[in-house]
């Protein structure tokens, strides 16, 4: 497990010194920024290039596409999430998930909790499918670069795409704050580039300045016409990576994010698409090519170099927020248990999951061999990203319910961007049928499994509750006659109360208990470690039964018999070498009885199957293990 010593611990980086956010929000930059700030490489001129009279495009044209874009990036990242979504967190934690949570904490109406399940499975699942594609093309489109300054580079270009993508997906179980030092220098560079070379294009041509008037844009608006979703579909990709900054909050917190947004990151791009913008409007020429317009002839290639390393460092933004949204899935028991591993000592936020990592990089790596161009590939881009936009306005408005207040402000704010998340929705769907419909597959599946997962564990849970009490547990064993065999019989229960029902099954099955019945429930604590000396409590309740209460910090390696050594300092001795550990596993059959259908039932029990048990979790040992099957028809 890798730990990072230099990363001050804070809770949505409330308590943090000055200095401490400072680092936090230099940090982001590397990390949560990367895709929203290489949008400068693209956005104006694929935006000019829709315009309906592209060809003979005034001055008006190019001040209304920029005015469009200001707005765009005031409205969508500065208002929407740096300033409402992003009050949405739910213990320091970023992403629709999280929301979510948050939303069930305040324990909802029935209708209310499924509306905001839904929607939150749905948020997660777009996330999902973006994810496979962001990677792909920001590596592609980086790479294709070379081969405008080298000669006979383009058969190399798969190649070294798939190569610098395994590197990418490689260096992720190094964790955010070492990848943030690794790519943090570069985009920082990045920007300080592009806001200097844009700055000297705004002293030369102050006319640009006129695109903060919105105006322009409702212009351009007006006179769209049936072209008009092609642009909105174009202009959306100046804010795509705005989701990412919410999905991310957990690795750094909402004040270093926004700090870095308004006072760094924002500035910079305005200053970057403004400069482009007075080229264009100095010479109608650099339309075709606004990014390297800017930059005398001694700086293009430095800058084609730079752009390039910015924009692989592009996916990193939507790979870690991928890795959160994972772990509160899990939390929230929507997708069966993967390992996840913490990065750092000091903020539970920061993880790495293996799992989810292999899986981004064997869906960007086939994207690349089957595309092969990054052209066709920005077909697939796009859809998934306003759907989880839209996802997050309508989770904000569900969990915001009933509007009080604040909330009655901040809900009739957030109806508004619905609208305006409708309108990019509807522009990007015009990418369904030309290769939209791959991250929608995508995210379509992963909804399925958490559907399905969710439903199939309420079946399980629903099954297996807890027998009332122990009293209730002595009559049935009374009435089987159950002897009491030496030794010491560990049963992990889920809960702290009742009995678990499969030892139940045991005393009617074989009429036998052992003479120590140690009844042990597993609690994750928000903590990096906690104390062994307050880990377990052991509490005697009778007739040879007991119960450990053990608590565990999210880096705290958990091994059940390092568990009952520590029970001992409350008066249980146990002889490690004499205790059968007891775990109940189900196997599904189909009965039809859960309302599923049959194919589903078989994704459920190989999905059950296949996830991580409680036996590896806790590290029982296997030749103490006895596993209790048991049939259920769903």
């Amino acid at each position: 497990m890798n730990m990072e010593s230099s990363v001050p611990r804070f809770k949505g980086s409330s308590g943090a010194s000055a200095s401490q956010t400072a680092m936090l929000s230099m940090a982001a930059v590397g990390i949560v920024f990367g895709d929203i700030g290489t949008s400068p490489l693209y956005v104006l001129k694929v935006s000019l290039a829709s315009l309906p009279l592209h060809q003979t495009f005034s001055d008006t044209h190019v001040l209304g596409v920029l005015s469009l874009i200001t707005w765009s990036l005031f409205l969508v990242v500065t208002i929407k999430y740096l300033f409402l979504i992003m009050r949405m967190d739910h213990r320091g934690e970023g992403g629709v998930l999280s929301m979510v949570a948050r939303g069930l904490s305040s324990r909802p109406g029935r209708l209310r909790k499924t509306v905001m399940l839904i929607l939150g499975m749905i948020g997660g699942a777009l996330l999902l499918g973006d994810g496979f594609v962001t990677p792909a093309i920001s590596v592609l489109s980086a790479t294709e670069s070379f081969t405008h300054t080298l000669t006979g580079f383009k058969p190399y270009v798969i190649p070294f795409t798939i190569a610098i993508l395994i590197f990418i997906f490689v260096i992720q179980r190094y964790g955010t704050g070492r990848i943030s030092a690794l790519f943090g220098p570069i985009m920082i560079l990045w920007f300080l580039a592009i806001a200097i070379f844009g700055l000297i294009a705004i002293i030369n041509n102050p006319e640009i300045l006129k695109a903060v008037n919105p105006i322009y844009a409702l212009n351009v608006i007006r006179d769209g016409g049936w072209q008009l979703p092609i642009l909105i579909g174009a202009i959306v990709l100046c804010v795509t990576g705005a989701e990412s900054l919410y999905a991310d909050m957990g690795h750094f917190g909402r004040t270093p994010i926004r700090l870095a947004w308004l006072f760094f990151v924002w500035p910079c791009l305005m200053l970057a698409y403004l400069g482009q913008g007075a080229m264009v409007l100095s010479d109608h020429q650099y339309a075709s090519q606004p990014f390297l317009s800017v930059f005398p002839e001694g700086w293009k290639m430095p800058m084609v170099i730079l752009g390039i390393l910015a924009a692989i460092i592009a996916s990193q933004a939507v790979i870690t927020g991928l890795f959160s949204i994972s772990r509160q899935a899990m939390q929230m028991s929507l997708v069966p248990s993967m390992v996840v591993r913490h990065t750092s000592s000091k903020h539970e936020g920061r993880i790495y999951v293996p799992f989810m990592s292999r899986i981004l990089a064997v869906g960007a790596i086939l994207l690349v061999l089957i595309y092969q161009d990054s052209g066709r590939l920005a077909n697939l881009y796009g859809v998934a990203v306003t759907g989880l936009m839209l996802t997050t306005t309508l989770v904000f408005l569900v969990v915001s319910w009933p509007w009080k207040k604040f909330g009655l402000v901040a809900s009739i704010i957030a109806a508004l961007f619905l609208v305006m998340d409708f309108g990019f929705l509807a522009s990007t769907s015009l990418k369904i049928t030309s290769g939209g419909w791959v991250p929608l597959s995508v995210a379509a599946f992963g909804f399925l499994v958490m559907v399905t997962w969710l439903q199939g564990r309420r079946r399980l849970e629903a099954i297996g509750r807890p027998i009332s009490s122990l009293e209730r547990f002595r009559g049935t064993m009374a009435s089987c006659g159950t002897i009491r065999t030496p030794g010491t019989g560990v049963f992990l229960a889920g809960t702290t109360v009742g009995i678990p029902r499969y030892m139940d099954q045991i005393v009617r099955q074989t009429h036998a208990l052992p003479e120590r019945v140690v009844l042990l429930t597993m609690v994750p604590m928000s903590d990096p470690h906690v104390d062994p000396a307050r880990r377990a409590v052991a509490t005697r309740l009778s007739d040879g039964f007991w119960r450990i209460r053990c608590r565990y910090g999210f880096l705290d390696e958990v091994d059940v018999s390092s568990i009952l050594k520590e029970s001992s300092r409350n008066g249980l001795e146990i002889d490690p070498d004499n205790v059968t550990y007891f775990m109940r596993r189900w196997q599904v059959i189909d009965g039809g009885r859960s309302g599923m259908s049959r194919w589903r039932v078989k994704l459920f029990s190989f999905i059950y199957v296949n996830s991580i048990g409680p036996a590896t979790r806790y590290n029982m040992p296997s030749d103490h293990l006895v596993l209790i099957n048991s049939l259920i028809n769903f």
